[in-house]
């Protein structure tokens, strides 16, 4: 058993691609990819623009991460009854580049603000949200992707396949990648789609829903609300130092005549899988 929206990097495999494509029934066509393409590209050169130079980007995370160790570990001695002035006094330097590190850090965090800021308030960012938008229609419509079809996060990963096991590998720095997709039922199919394609399931297939209690790391947050606002709160979701998040998953088993899969959805988009498919675990 795989993951629907695994990808089999085993060595063997010439062209890896993700195996829910056993399940497409549509795909938009080289012109329209072109299209899409040419709207990433422009979307990456905003990004770029609102960001700061790689340098002061590396700059700007080591000395988040050295005032906050250094915060931590005088936090740690005054806990041990060590007094500020006695700890001054042993490890000055300490004490000394923890406001140093915190200061360049704000500086930079306070720059790179100001950026982004700068670039979303721009004529070209309007410009290019109007064209991205208007390009998602015109894809969604040649798709059949319902006006009102939700979307939900799927968590992607890769694997390969050794003796007959499979074992997990990381999606970079994250165990696991997360893709935005449309889902919406038909028909008694679960359908799935991103801007390229559509896959269909049948209702039948699907087996069981567990609630996983651990943690999958991934790299991007992809909703409108932030990650700690009232909505997602009640999940706990936590990030690191990286502004990678983490959370608790859905795993949802898949029987089919096309292969044994399970898919791995986000517990805060776990409700809008199981209204849809009427599916709820046994035990939470």
């Amino acid at each position: 058993m795989t993951n629907l929206f695994g990808i089999n990097t085993s060595d063997h495999i010439e062209t890896p691609k993700l195996d829910v494509e056993v399940f497409r029934t549509k795909r938009i066509s080289e012109e329209q990819d072109a299209e899409i393409e040419s709207v990433l590209e422009n979307e990456e050169k905003l990004e770029k623009q609102s960001s700061l130079p790689f340098p002061l980007s590396l700059i700007k995370i080591l000395c988040q991460i050295g005032w906050m160790i250094l915060f931590i570990g005088i936090i740690k001695a005054l806990g041990s009854g060590t007094s500020l002035s006695q700890g001054f006094h042993n490890a000055p330097e300490i004490y000394l580049a923890l406001p140093i590190c915190f200061a360049f850090w704000l500086i930079l965090q306070m720059i790179s603000m100001r950026q982004r800021k700068k670039t979303i308030e721009s004529s070209a960012f309007q410009k290019h949200n109007e064209n991205a938008n208007q390009l998602l229609q015109k894809i969604k419509d040649i798709l059949g992707i319902p006006a009102d079809a939700q979307s939900i996060d799927i968590l992607a990963e890769r694997y390969t396949i050794k003796d007959g096991n499979v074992k997990h590998k990381d999606m970079g720095m994250t165990g696991y990648d997360n893709l935005s997709i449309f889902i919406y039922t038909e028909n008694n199919y679960l359908y799935l789609a991103d801007v390229s394609t559509v896959w269909e399931i049948p209702l039948s297939s699907l087996r069981s829903i567990q609630l996983i209690n651990k943690r999958a790391s991934f790299p991007d947050w992809t909703k409108q609300e932030p990650y700690d606002s009232k909505t997602y709160k009640p999940y706990k979701i936590t990030t690191n130092q990286f502004g990678h998040y983490f959370a608790r998953y859905y795993r949802i088993e898949i029987s089919d005549i096309k292969g044994e899969f399970y898919l791995l959805i986000p517990e805060y988009d776990g409700e809008i899988f199981m209204k849809l498919t009427r599916m709820y675990p046994d035990t939470e």
